[in-house]
């Protein structure tokens, strides 16, 4: 299939064009980025009418199958990518008030995607789908029952992309017949793990934002929450200040006191990093801890993410330090899954449509058996 990818963020929108079964990606670039206010839509439509006509230049118009836009949220309201249909923009605009910085700007590209692909099918991958299934014990907190449901305080998890196809992959590199227990490593800014048995995660270190966790190259990770009441009492802040010291001005950047990248991180004998280096890797220890915990035990690590190479040395480290009681010797096996996440939004992309058309054409062959046949066709269908 021909599939042009759209992951939208705040600092740009990168695209990247797939034909075939090429696994990398024949065109890709950047576009300006998407903003809160209505006032850069005039520039979005004409970039995305320029992207067109470069996928033209490439392929004719008639072979691009499909439109894969990335969502970094939608909560738990949609467990796989969805075809955008009329009911399922209706139902992210309810999810508005959940993320009212993030689903706007995103809401309206798939109104400018759909007036410029107008015949061509778009496919919405979100990164909580993965979690959708998380069970009770480990998505709710220790919240008042009310305000938990009021307010949608629930863990969700927020790079689900990476870990499903990661794990996938280490499902079929077992090739076991029990159901697998995998613990997913995801090496990017902020790392990310979760504890998947069989196709389901049961334990994951993301919480309501991507904030909670690990620390990052410049979030905060796992915190206190008394810690907040005393940068407001104590210092004075108030919650914009607040939110960009824990985002923008802590992790790696705050215990180095510079720009630190998880890759060079672990790729340097520097002593002004050490200590940070040792939290990172003591907070992932744990946390692998915390999953093999949820599954009763683990059968493999793997790796994925923007710096998946990271695992090349995380990997015997991690294997060596859990070790199992009664059985010292025994080491988990690790590999690395190096797909870059353009193309698994593509894969995505490409299952949904192949499911949707199937369905179509089930509908379809429904419709005129019974039509034939003399049978009333229910409105509903």
């Amino acid at each position: 299939m021909s599939i042009l990818v759209i992951r939208p963020s705040r600092y740009t929108s990168h695209f990247a064009y797939f034909a075939g079964a090429c696994r990398e990606p024949i065109l890709t670039g950047d576009m300006k980025p998407l903003h809160s206010g209505v006032g850069d839509e005039t520039e979005t439509v004409k970039e995305l009418r320029h992207i067109r006509s470069l996928c033209r230049k490439r392929l004719s118009a008639e072979d691009l199958d499909a439109l894969a836009v990335r969502l970094t949220f939608t909560a738990s309201e949609f467990p796989k990518p969805v075809v955008a249909t009329p009911e399922v923009i209706r139902r992210l605009q309810a999810l508005v008030p959940r993320a009212p910085l993030h689903l706007p700007p995103k809401l309206r590209l798939i109104e400018h995607c759909r007036q410029t692909f107008p015949e061509v099918p778009i496919v919405l991958v979100s990164e909580t789908s993965f979690f959708s299934g998380l069970p009770a014990r480990e998505r709710y907190y220790g919240l008042h029952a009310d305000i938990t449901k009021s307010l949608k305080l629930e863990r969700y998890g927020f790079h689900g992309i990476f870990h499903e196809w990661a794990c996938h992959h280490a499902r079929h590199s077992i090739r076991q017949n029990a159901v697998a227990r995998i613990l997913s490593v995801c090496l990017i800014p902020q790392p990310e793990i979760t504890a998947v048995m069989g196709t389901r995660p049961v334990m994951v270190t993301g919480g309501v934002t991507p904030l909670e966790g690990i620390p990052g190259e410049t979030t905060c990770g796992e915190l206190d929450a008394g810690i907040v009441l005393t940068l407001r009492k104590e210092m004075g802040w108030g919650p914009e200040q607040i939110n960009n010291v824990l985002t923008r001005e802590s992790g790696l950047r705050g215990i180095v006191g510079r720009d630190v990248t998880l890759d060079a991180l672990f790729r340097t004998d520097d002593p002004d990093v050490r200590l940070a280096k040792e939290i990172i890797q003591y907070r992932i220890l744990l946390a692998c801890g915390a999953g093999i915990a949820a599954m009763g035990g683990v059968d493999n690590i793997v790796f994925s993410g923007d710096y998946v190479n990271v695992g090349e040395i995380l990997g015997p480290w991690l294997s060596s330090k859990l070790v199992f009681k009664g059985n010292p010797d025994r080491r988990i096996p690790w590999l690395c899954f190096r797909e870059s996440l353009d193309r698994l939004i593509a894969d995505s992309a490409e299952l949904t449509i192949r499911s949707h058309r199937a369905t179509l054409q089930s509908e379809t062959e429904w419709d005129r058996s019974h039509v034939a046949s003399g049978d009333s066709v229910p409105a509903n269908v």
